[in-house]
Formats: C-alpha cells, structure tokens, sequence
C-alpha cells in the first residue's frame, strides 16, 4: 500500500475528478472530496441547510439527505459556471449537480415521473454541458446542465437513414412525445459519449448497444451484442472510441461505439472475475491497462 485516503464512511462510489481530487459516496449518505497528496485539503459536499429543514419538517437527518449516490460522472470544463459533478442516487430518479467552486449541491432533477423506476447509470459530455441518465424502466435521458431542459432518447417505427442493423426490430428516429417508447426495451446499464464528444452509446439488459447523436437526440444505429450488459460501471477508451462494459457472464468486453465501423463483435473478452463486476476504469495516462473489481472481491 502506497498511501490510504480517508473519505466517506463504507465507500460505494469514488471517481477522480482531476489529477489530484477523489470523489467518494458512502453509506452514511454524504459526498466527499479528498486530496490525494494532502489530508487538510479535503471537504465535504453541502446538501444545504439540514439542520434547518430537520426542525421544520420533524424528522430524522436519514430521511432529509439524499439517499448513497450509486454513481458519479464529472467534466473539469465548466468548473466556474454551473454543475461540473453529478451524482445518481439509490432509489432515485432525480440527478444531483454539485459545484465544486461553492462546494455546494446546485440542483435536482428527474428525467422520468414515475417512483417504479430509479436511475442505473450516469456520464458527462467531454465538454461539460450535457448529463446522459438510463433508467431501469429502458429511458435514456439527456440533460443541459446550463439550462436545465431535459431531452429523451426514443426509438420510433420510422427507421433511422437506413443505418439501423436489420436484425433488430423497432428502430426509427424523430422526436414523438410518446411516453410508452423507450431507449431501450430493458434496463439502461451503460452509456458513454464518444466519438469526439459527438455520439452517445448506451448498453442495456435488451443486449443492444445504441447509438444516439448527442446534440439532436437522434437514433443513428441499433447493434445486436448477443449477450446482456448488467454491469452500471463502463469505461471509454477515447482514442479508439471502444466501449468496455460487464456481462452478464462476468466478463468485460470491449465494443467499437464508432457508427461507420460497429458491427457488435467483441473486440477484446477479458474473463476471470467468478461474480458481478461492480467496478472498472482505465488508466488515463496511457489508456493501457483496464482495472476491475468484483463482488467476489477479487481485483484484476
């Protein structure tokens, strides 16, 4: 062990959010910024004034903070002018953008209404402006962090300039407001935004990989992967534009999430974890080594 970092209590989620700051989510329902290198630059994320909303509404500080984040995605673009970290929480549908300049939680949103369904996974665009939520009722939603408008991904019965993979039903493109549609037909495990912060890729238990244009929400291409992704935690390599996601067999593959050259075989099938993997990253110096851990706790 090189160095241990005291963050949130029983750690759930942490990301980096620059080369020096570790973002931590523990149970005890509080987000924390700890500095790798110094123990005194180091806080805790305000939730507003608990204590005041504690004596007004009665009840316990539990039931007043926001449920354990489940996961984290940040951009340092925007770090001056509005949300630059968000969270998604257990339970929730809402999305919670916190500002690191006041250290302080901005705003809360849903994507959906309904209370049946709580948020899977969360990322942000290369240059901050967008939030990309999948849902486990299959919708997908982008978010402008500066204005606050909520647009949905939605397939539709009209097919997509004809790039849609024909072995899949049920594609199409346009923006009808109907809210039986979906992104997908299962649960949204993965989505990242590649291609030079122009293509949005979500994965889901349907076993397909879509392709979104990230400014018009647009569909661009439906992929049959042939296997379930189940896994939340994914990873970009953004120079190649692969897409590395859990399975359902407990591997991690790695997909092409480029429109001209996807075709949905696994470019890579790394296995050896005997459980769900809950988490994976890679490093971001040289984009060449992939780390994972699994609820078998075993570290690869």
């Amino acid at each position: 062990m090189l160095r241990s970092l005291v963050g949130s209590e029983m750690c759930i989620r942490d990301s980096f959010y620059n080369s020096d700051l570790v973002v931590t989510a523990g149970a005890d329902q509080a987000l924390r910024v700890t500095h790798v290198f110094s123990d005194r630059a180091s806080w805790e994320l305000s939730q507003g004034k608990i204590g005041k909303r504690q004596r007004d509404t009665q009840q316990s500080r539990d039931l007043i903070k926001l449920s354990p984040a489940t996961a984290l995605a940040s951009s340092t673009h925007r770090n001056y002018q509005w949300s630059s970290l968000v969270s998604i929480h257990d339970c929730s549908t809402q999305l919670c953008g916190w500002r690191m300049d006041t250290r302080a939680l901005e705003v809360k949103l849903a994507g959906i209404s309904t209370t049946m369904h709580s948020s899977r996974c969360v990322t942000v665009s290369q240059c901050g402006n967008f939030a990309m939520i999948g849902y486990s009722s299959g919708h997908l939603v982008s978010i402008h962090l500066q204005n606050k408008s909520i647009r949905h991904f939605l397939q539709h019965d009209k097919t997509a300039g004809g790039q849609a993979n024909t072995g899949v039903g049920g594609v199409g493109g346009g923006h009808a407001k109907d809210a039986n549609k979906t992104a997908h037909s299962g649960s949204v495990e993965a989505v990242q935004v590649c291609k030079g912060n122009t293509v949005v890729a979500s994965c889901g238990t349907d076993g397909n990989m879509i392709l979104w244009d990230l400014l018009s929400t647009d569909l661009i291409r439906i992929i049959n992967l042939g296997i379930a992704v189940t896994t939340t935690s994914s990873c970009l390599h953004p120079e190649s534009s692969f897409m590395m996601v859990g399975c359902i067999d407990f591997t991690i593959r790695a997909f092409s999430c480029d429109p001209d050259v996807a075709d949905g075989t696994p470019l890579r099938c790394l296995a050896g974890h005997s459980s769900s993997i809950t988490a994976m990253a890679i490093t971001p110096d040289t984009f060449q080594h992939l780390v994972s851990a699994s609820s078998d706790s075993a570290l690869m």
